[in-house]
């Protein structure tokens, strides 16, 4: 599966084909998916903690491993259809890792 390595794409170890399921095996990403982030952030605001926000620069740092992750991603002819909040990874170094590519699909130029 070597097509899907690139640093903001989780990327896939090895795909099992049974004749009642598929299993995907991928790498180990430390860390937490952009909606536990989110809420665990808004209850520290809530919580009175007003710095608990996020910087523009990370945000901009974010926007940009999503652009070039699923750049990769369709250069190789795929579409991802399941990007949300759960699918989207922040690992312990606070860099953005796209993940899930169950409902992934090729798709022919044309």
């Amino acid at each position: 599966m070597d097509f899907l390595k690139h640093p903001n794409l989780l990327g896939l170890r090895y795909v099992v084909d049974t004749p009642n399921a598929i299993f995907t095996v991928t790498p180990l990403c430390v860390g937490k998916d952009l909606s536990q982030m989110y809420l665990k952030m808004r209850q520290e605001y809530r919580n009175g903690n007003k710095e608990s926000y996020l910087q523009e620069r990370q945000i901009l740092r974010w926007a940009e491993n999503m652009i070039q992750g699923l750049g990769a991603f369709h250069g190789q002819g795929l579409i991802h259809k399941d990007i949300r909040m759960t699918n989207i990874l922040i690992d312990g170094a606070m860099k953005l890792v796209i993940c899930d590519f169950t409902s992934a699909e090729r798709v022919t130029k044309g």
